[in-house]
């Protein structure tokens, strides 16, 4: 599986930036104290210094990527980064000493496309003028940092600040709860994608999030919410057209089975890809799931689970894709990681097995396995 991970990482999906090279020595600022780095473009630049970096860094190169992380700098104050509207990406991470952010500092960031403020542990409030010039602004990330209340960040996030605002992220606060008046600073907002992800959440107003009339992708994985709960705020939302895409349920602490009150809610929704990965179900047989018509890409990921292959392999079995022509293909591929004894194998599982083509693990001879796999997906 080591293999599969990497096949899928480094084939299916593009590297991320932040795995790039720093070949390029900036040099010291000796003003802040901090030490500049880039890559063979100069198209992204990390400065950092960890108890030397005390103020924030006087970077003379221009770059899209600014990265301002490790450092000792105990606060940012109006004026400091004046000098870089031109940045596309700013992260200020990591800066265990960070306490303020002084209101009106992003005033001249004009260009910036993403911002993330995270793993700043001291850093445990924003007032709501903190923004203030971030007009084209849309990703924001506050991960990991020592907020506390969601309602002393939602003021900040208005519409009439940040009016680009596509995707929030605030995983990883203890936030604990979110109130029913949490996001109505933000009425009007055109945001689309919000993650919860482990913020030690264990109440949810059903109305909170009733202002976000544009959300589409919702996570809110790893809390400590029960499933009743999260019935009740997804039956508002869809009460009141808010037709959310994606939803996000990994971690929860799901035991023996799905849910059935939440997942014939779900089943009546717009949601196309729920991901239900590193619950607890026992079992999943035929009738674990409604009928779900919406449903694209369901992540079982990680599923402690007795036997789950039936349900899998009916969708696999079923499942088509349709061409504009009228003309259709199979999509599936099978491949066979092991023996498996022939009463442990399903009816449905036994019919791909027999009518199928399925391509086998050989662990002498994974290149060519892997070669083989890439040329039939390529295909597909």
């Amino acid at each position: 599986m080591d293999e599969y991970k990497e096949f899928t990482n480094n084939f299916l999906y593009p590297k991320d930036d932040r795995t790039e090279e720093l070949p390029v020595q900036l040099g010291k600022d000796w003003t802040s104290g901090c030490t500049c780095r880039a890559t063979f473009h100069q198209k992204v630049i990390v400065c950092f210094g960890n108890y030397e970096c005390m103020r924030f860094p006087k970077v003379r190169v221009r770059s899209e990527v600014l990265r301002v992380r490790t450092t000792a700098i105990t606060e940012i104050l109006k004026g400091e980064l004046d000098f870089l509207y031109y940045l596309k990406v700013l992260e200020i991470e990591a800066n265990h000493q960070l306490r303020y952010i002084e209101p009106g500092v992003f005033s001249n960031l004009t260009n910036l496309e993403q911002l993330s403020i995270s793993y700043n542990t001291l850093l445990q409030s924003i007032h709501e003028t903190t923004f203030m010039g971030l007009t084209n602004l849309h990703n924001l990330t506050l991960v990991n940092n020592g907020f506390e209340s969601v309602l002393q960040l939602t003021p900040s996030f208005k519409p009439s600040i940040l009016p680009s605002l596509r995707r929030l992220d605030l995983s990883e606060n203890n936030l604990e709860t979110i109130p029913e008046d949490a996001f109505k600073p933000m009425a009007g907002t055109t945001l689309r994608k919000l993650d919860l992800n482990l913020c030690r959440l264990e109440h949810i107003h059903p109305n909170s999030f009733l202002p976000l009339k544009h959300l589409r992708n919702l996570h809110i994985g790893d809390n400590d919410l029960n499933s009743s709960l999260i019935a009740t705020f997804l039956s508002a939302m869809i009460k009141h057209n808010i037709n959310l895409l994606h939803l996000d349920l990994s971690g929860m602490g799901f035991r023996k089975q799905p849910p059935k009150k939440l997942m014939n809610i779900i089943a009546n929704s717009t949601i196309q890809s729920l991901v239900l990965a590193r619950n607890q179900f026992e079992i999943i047989s035929d009738d674990t799931f409604p009928k779900m018509v919406n449903i694209q890409l369901m992540d079982l990921r990680k599923v402690s689970t007795i036997m789950w292959c039936r349900w899998e392999t009916q969708l696999a079995e079923y499942h088509r894709i349709f061409l504009e022509d009228g003309t259709s293909y199979d999509p599936l591929v099978l491949i066979r990681i092991g023996e498996i004894q022939n009463k442990y194998l399903t009816t449905t599982l036994k019919y791909l097995l027999k009518t199928k083509i399925y391509h086998s693990w050989d662990l002498r001879n994974k290149e060519e396995f892997w070669k083989k796999l890439r040329n039939v997906m390529v295909k597909k």
